[in-house]
């Protein structure tokens, strides 16, 4: 999906068990993230996505 980039948005639902790392995956590879509320049970993984969040990258948009 990542290397495709028909687009440049993913929209992530559902099971929760992996969402973060597609999160993560997706913004990093330069996609915006419209995201539905991700279970964070591991404060790493809520730090994680709190940072990728701010980072700054230029033009991308993390919504959750």
């Amino acid at each position: 999906m990542l290397e495709d980039r028909p687009g440049n948005v993913v929209v992530l639902s559902g099971n929760n068990r992996k969402k973060a790392e597609y999160i993560t995956r997706s913004v990093n590879a330069g996609l915006n993230v419209l995201a539905d509320k991700p279970m964070i049970i591991l404060q790493k993984t809520f730090l994680n996505l709190s940072r990728l969040s701010y980072s700054g990258r230029e033009g991308i948009s993390l919504t959750i």
